[in-house]
């Protein structure tokens, strides 16, 4: 048995792979590990560049679904296929740091930890942070729609509190772009065919009274927005109405659909264009593409950071105090 079986489901990110592959070969060295690679894209210009790939990388195993079988599946397939003690699951646009793998590989054993998820930024000048998971529950979402004002106050202190922590901190959900598993806790809800599989996870582990720990000290670039994009929207409808009517009973999550209709219509944030605001210079700010305001990045963005040429029309934002301290 390996001590460390890295995992990732690969969708038309062949492009991607080449320099997570690179990372990975110098991050593993003098750790009993393998790399699996599972393809769910089906494409034949996909798999010559796959091809290519195993050609160069021959330490690495490759696995070519016939179909898509989800990224659920995808990881399912991944665990069939290695025998790691602890198994590492990655998204091709994440890109480890040197030393984060090991870090990570050290907490999760020291620990004994379910799971053990990394400090993700989402720009490689290292400036944007990605917020703590957001969980999913009616309750929490409930509290979020009809209390945002407090809702964001409490949730932008808790995002910075895990900023500044310097140990490893409890949290309720799992990351999706990059966690590590005790491969004994591993399981993926196959019916979910995009999202919320780390929220099923995550449920899951809770129920049974597992940790899952937030590790400051190994950092990760998770690079957003690069992979494909097309039909996200629609299966995040479809995953999202599966993972409620399967984990959660229906009145809460009836209750919780008639208030997200009904705040959607009369509360939708005016977007505007990040760039505009940018002039302000130097500040924290938080900001999101979801309509009720779920903060999806919180990070201290400049007038010159790459991560602000990703933003679009559609994202809303806010400004957090100019003094982190105020916020904290």
């Amino acid at each position: 048995m390996k001590d460390l079986s890295v995992v990732v489901v690969n969708y038309k990110t062949s492009h991607l792979l080449t320099r997570l592959l690179e990372n990975l070969r110098e991050e593993l060295k003098n750790i009993d590990s393998e790399v699996v690679v599972v393809d769910n894209s089906c494409s034949i210009s996909e798999r010559a560049n796959l091809r290519e790939l195993r050609c160069k990388h021959i330490w690495v195993k490759f696995i070519m679904n016939r179909f898509n079988l989800g990224y659920a599946g995808a990881c399912n397939v991944g665990l069939k296929n290695t025998t790691g003690r602890y198994v590492l699951f990655m998204n091709p646009d994440v890109v480890p740091t040197k030393g984060s793998i090991r870090v990570l590989l050290e907490h999760m054993i020291e620990s004994k930890a379910a799971v053990v998820i990394p400090k993700l930024f989402l720009d490689e000048e290292c400036k944007v942070l990605h917020p703590p998971a957001y969980p999913f529950k009616p309750s929490f979402m409930l509290f979020h729609r009809l209390f945002q004002k407090l809702f964001f106050m409490w949730w932008s202190r808790y995002s910075f509190r895990l900023w500044k922590a310097t140990s490893d901190i409890p949290v309720k959900f799992i990351t999706g772009a990059v966690f590590m598993v005790d491969r004994r806790d591993a399981t993926f809800d196959t019916d979910l065919p995009l999202y919320f599989e780390d929220a099923a996870l995550s449920l899951i582990l809770e129920r049974k009274g597992k940790k899952i720990l937030f590790c400051p000290h190994s950092v990760m670039v998770h690079l957003y927005d690069l992979a494909p994009s097309k039909c996200k929207g629609k299966l995040w409808e479809i995953s999202e109405r599966i993972y409620f009517r399967r984990y959660f009973n229906r009145l809460s999550v009836n209750l919780l659909r008639a208030l997200a209709d009904f705040y959607s219509h009369w509360f939708h944030p005016e977007s505007k264009r990040l760039r505009d605001i940018l002039r302000k210079g130097d500040s924290p700010c938080a900001v999101s593409p979801h309509p009720d305001f779920v903060p999806f990045a919180l990070g201290i963005v400049t007038v010159n950071s790459k991560f602000a040429d990703r933003f679009g029309d559609s994202y809303a934002f806010e400004w957090l105090s100019d003094n982190f301290s105020e916020v904290v």
